[in-house]
């Protein structure tokens, strides 16, 4: 990974799809994705999933606004990449794996750009968090939903 690139992963309580259907149900992000003040799906593929999406998220001392275009590479998995807005670069991805528990790792990569200067150490440390953070609602979201083993 270079610069301003992340990975997080976390063990959920739920199957793959149950986290792919979740992570894919845009429009209810501001209702767990703390940082995630709007969302809107602007365009769907053939399988009515997100195709073109655009977010509006609070970083703090503001809000930016970025559209990202979504692809499903393969079942259980889902990359982005930025089509317009106010940062530089917005590229990543989230996967799912069946551990064959009733468990599924959900990793979660992205590439940030922010387009200004942000020192080395700062930036780490807004993407673990952001991350972190991002996967640690997916994880509460799924499990709330009662996807988990013995639901």
């Amino acid at each position: 990974m270079t610069e301003g690139e992340s990975e997080q992963d976390a063990i959920i309580r739920g199957s793959p799809e149950a986290c792919f259907e979740a992570i894919t149900d845009y429009e209810s992000y501001p209702e767990w994705q703390t940082s995630i003040r709007e969302a809107e799906v602007l365009a769907r593929d053939r399988k009515g999933r997100g195709k073109e999406v655009r977010f509006v998220l609070d970083v703090l001392v503001r809000r930016v606004e970025y559209v990202l275009a979504y692809e499903y590479p393969r079942a259980w998995a889902l990359r982005w990449t930025l089509l317009r807005g106010e940062m530089k670069r917005s590229d990543g991805s989230y996967r799912f794996e069946d551990l064959g528990d009733g468990t599924t790792r959900a990793v979660f990569q992205v590439a940030v750009d922010a387009g200004v200067w942000v020192p080395g150490p700062l930036l780490r440390k807004f993407n673990d968090v952001l991350m972190k953070g991002s996967v640690a609602a997916l994880k509460r979201r799924v499990e709330s939903l009662g996807n988990g083993p013995g639901s």
